[in-house]
């Protein structure tokens, strides 16, 4: 998103210990074996997706202010 966005930073922040007994972790997958299954694959990159996001978002800013 900084990438796409031009500028920006963010602060990776340690997760507050009184918050871990409700955290439902973290989950990372693979879809290779759903898109062999559907043949389904994405139209748009994550980066161009990214973009067009910042730039409607900029572009109607007035209606989420």
């Amino acid at each position: 998103m900084i990438e796409q966005n031009g500028a920006g930073s963010f602060d990776a922040l340690e997760f507050p210990t009184d918050r871990k007994l409700i955290d439902i972790g973290d989950y990372y997958t693979n879809d290779n074996a759903f898109r062999a299954a559907t043949g389904w694959a994405p139209k748009i990159s994550l980066a161009n997706g990214l973009a067009k996001t910042l730039k409607f978002y900029r572009d109607n800013l007035g209606q989420y202010l």
